[in-house]
């Protein structure tokens, strides 16, 4: 998901005021509109000047963190009441926070090597509880577990604190021979309870004890001769891995797997040879072997009892993305594995995007032209078109996305308009979206008024414009049906059971749902 996590740095400048309460410290503020274009009241409380971030309690939490320049404070959002307080230094990296403090990292710097990501958890009083020399691998906020690195090389040894406490959880090496671990962690839906961690294994871990269970996997491959190196990152999953890729047990070439997708009590992911069906115990339901040799990074999704696979031909190196296996696109029965289609299409270059549409027709994208293939041809048909938008391209956006779908608003409701056997959704300079006939025709959503689903599970936005306010719509759940609208500098989250909660420079709003 393109979305950016809410816990960001935000603006929003204050739409109207209806009254002040003086009893307390919040005032009552009008922050979005409802369904019926009435002005929705929020409770609201400003929180200072030189706002630099906010940093959520998690999910559900109903409290928030508010980092000033030099000051960290919490908020209770029900109640707008400012709990603890903290000077911080302005260079400090919070990572997380808690009820009993937050984390920072820190880097040593030494003469000749640097020490990175090194734990401090402080109190909310300003007091260190305890710090680790480790380097932090993965932070499990929901969980209150943090996972340190035991050496400086990648080499499957790992150590894991309770959070808050520092007090060590356990002492693990993971399974298999020169075991090695990526920072992608997949946690289901309904259960925190475990990790599917990707390496040369696949691993279940549970996170408070540390017992493992493991499944031979390959995500990897050492490199055995020149191979195209393309300094380009499509894949949003990617940056923290690569972090880890420096040295130890990990391969040349890693990031030859899939996503991971979850159905019932079954769990599918690919690697480089295989497309895999397990359990939640990692037991091991059945398998497809992928064509023979062209396994790589690819991407899967679940359409109606099938499940389509996108192989993009490329992996990552230290120096960025590379040449690794061959496109193609397949389908597999979803209960036993067995292969419907494949799709292998004569393009050679490596795949920067791509669409397996529900209806069967495949999109590639390579660095500079499209294709559409129907499923079960040998034949890629370019896309010829010029993209349209009233923005011009910066360096810190790719130019071209290739999405599923995207929404605009029709009668009261989101409309999704999808990637098919007729057109491609097309998101360009990250701003508009064109959609894309097999013609080479041009549709035009300007970037306000295409939405894409937020962080927020119920929430959607528009694509953000320098300088400019966002538009966000929150979803009621039953009907689907937009309940409010909001225009402003800032980011809006929707909680399981309703409430609203708005972030920005001046302050926080917050409003309970109202059935």
């Amino acid at each position: 998901m393109k979305r950016l996590l809410w816990v960001v740095a935000v603006m929003m400048p204050l739409l109207s005021v209806a009254r002040t309460d003086t009893a307390a410290v919040f005032q009552h503020l009008a922050l979005g509109r409802d369904a019926n274009g009435e002005k929705v009241m929020f409770k609201f409380a400003t929180v200072g000047k030189d706002v630099k971030s906010f940093f959520s309690f998690g999910a559900d939490s109903r409290k928030i963190t508010v980092r000033n320049r030099e000051l960290l404070t919490v908020y209770d959002t029900e109640t707008m009441k400012q709990t603890s307080s903290v000077e911080i230094s302005p260079l400090a990296k919070i990572i997380s926070v808690f009820d009993d403090g937050f984390l920072v990292l820190k880097d040593n710097d030494k003469l000749l090597s640097t020490d990175f990501l090194q734990p401090h958890f402080y109190s909310y009083k300003g007091e260190e509880i305890w710090s680790s020399k480790k380097r932090v691998f993965l932070n499990f906020y929901k969980n209150n577990v943090l996972v340190c690195a035991e050496s400086r090389s990648n080499d499957g040894k790992y150590i894991a604190f309770d959070t808050p406490t520092g007090r060590e959880l356990w002492r693990k090496t993971m399974p298999g021979n020169k075991p090695y671990v990526l920072c992608s962690p997949y946690i289901p839906e309904n259960d925190s309870t475990y990790a599917y961690l990707i390496g040369n294994n696949l691993i279940r871990l549970d996170i408070r004890n540390g017992d493992v269970l493991s499944y031979p996997f390959r995500a990897g491959a050492d490199i055995g001769d020149f191979r195209i190196m393309i300094n380009l990152n499509p894949f949003d999953r990617t940056l923290y891995a690569r972090y880890f890729w420096k040295d130890g047990n990990a391969p040349d070439i890693v990031e030859l797997h899939s996503n991971w997708l979850e159905r019932g009590d079954s769990l599918f992911i690919a690697d480089a040879d295989n497309l895999y069906c397990f359990n939640r115990n990692l037991s091991c339901l059945w398998k497809a072997a992928l064509p023979k040799g062209m396994g790589s990074r690819s991407e899967i999704k679940i359409s109606g009892n099938r499940i389509l696979l996108l192989n993009y031909g490329v992996g990552f190196v230290r120096s960025g993305m590379c040449e690794y296996g061959q496109p193609f696109a397949a389908s597999y029965d979803v209960t036993d594995g067995r292969q419907l289609s494949v799709t292998l299409p004569d393009i050679k270059k490596p795949l920067v995007g791509g669409v397996y549409a529900d209806d069967g027709r495949v999109y590639w994208q390579t660095r500079k032209d499209f294709f559409h293939s129907a499923e079960g041809d040998t034949v890629a048909y370019k896309i010829k078109f010029k993209a349209k938008s009233s923005f011009g391209w910066s360096k810190d956006v790719r130019k071209y996305v290739v999405y599923d779908s995207v929404c605009i608003v029709r009668d009261g409701a989101l409309q999704s308009i999808k990637t098919d056997g007729r057109q491609l959704v097309v998101e360009v300079y990250g701003k508009d979206v064109n959609i894309v006939g097999l013609d080479g025709q041009v549709t035009v959503i300007p970037a306000d008024e295409a939405y894409f689903k937020d962080v927020s599970e119920y929430v959607f936005s528009t694509n953000r414009i320098e300088g400019k306010p966002t538009h966000f719509v929150a979803v009621d759940p039953a009907s689907g049906k937009i309940k409010y609208t909001f225009y402003l500098k800032g980011a809006v989250h929707q909680f399981e059971d309703g409430d609203i909660l708005v972030v920005s420079e001046q302050g926080i709003g917050y409003r309970k749902n109202e059935p």
